[in-house]
């Protein structure tokens, strides 16, 4: 276990890129062409104008999706960040060198990057990569609260990376229920990164987390995980015992004025 201290303005239409993939129009949707192969879906658009009708429906073209939910699917990543930043101090650091932004924060904090991706992928440009958003899934929200969530985190992380950036799941549960869709868009044998920072500090929510990381490491089995907080209370056991390497980042709630730059 290794610590550390802290596209055109129209959209013409495409021909397949997926092996034994065929694009098809779907009736009643003429703004969108899918291409089908086993459970993965991608989105192909032939008309940019329709494309005003769903909030960041721009986003997903060329990308999978997967599982019944359709969460859009982030590939592999192998990098393990020197550092990380949140995404509300990003314009206060003056040394990006090595960092990686991440969204372990309030929503409140980062909520514009739904509102403006191009902010966040111009924003991640300037820093070695990203950990894919953290849009809360509480436990008592309502499903299609978390299932929204789960889809703005997975079409923002691959959207980003679809555009150069590289970016390691963030990947985020709501009890073992929700791995049907939380894990659909997770790649597999990948560097993944989980946000532990408040999540056990309460006795009653430990065993709780420690199922979750169970699920998750037995569906993704990643090669490495980035985790943002505390691996208190033997949260992380069972990954270790698996001998996954495991990178924990304290929380910088505290620290992170030393990093600001100098006004």
């Amino acid at each position: 276990m290794v610590y550390m201290t802290s596209i055109g303005s129209r959209l013409q239409w495409t021909q397949p890129t997926l092996p034994g993939m065929e694009a098809k129009l779907v009736p009643g949707e003429a703004f969108r062409l899918t291409q089908e192969h086993g459970k993965v879906r991608q989105i192909l658009f032939k008309d940019a104008k329709k494309l005003r009708v769903l909030k960041n429906a721009h986003l997903l073209e060329r990308l999978s999706l997967r599982g019944e939910s359709e969460i859009p699917q982030i590939l592999p990543c192998s990098t393990i960040p020197k550092r990380l930043v949140a995404w509300s101090e990003a314009k206060l650091v003056d040394n990006k060198s090595g960092a990686w932004l991440h969204f372990y924060e309030d929503d409140y904090k980062f909520k514009e990057i739904w509102d403006d991706s191009e902010l966040l992928f111009s924003t991640a440009r300037e820093f070695d990569g990203i950990i894919s958003p953290d849009f809360s899934l509480y436990y008592d929200a309502p499903y299609p609260v978390k299932l929204t969530n789960t889809y703005r985190n997975q079409l923002l992380g691959a959207a980003a990376q679809a555009r150069g950036i590289p970016t390691i799941a963030n990947v985020r549960l709501s009890g073992r229920d929700s791995a049907c869709y939380a894990l659909a868009g997770v790649p597999h044998k990948s560097v993944i990164a989980l946000g532990l920072h408040g999540t056990v500090k309460e006795p009653e929510n430990r065993a709780i987390v420690r199922d979750e990381i169970e699920v998750i490491v037995n569906t993704v089995e990643p090669i490495a995980i980035v985790v943002y907080g505390s691996d208190a209370y033997g949260v992380l056991d069972y990954p270790a015992g698996l001998d996954i390497p495991i990178y924990v980042f304290p929380a910088d709630t505290y620290t992170r004025s030393r990093d600001r730059r100098v006004a």
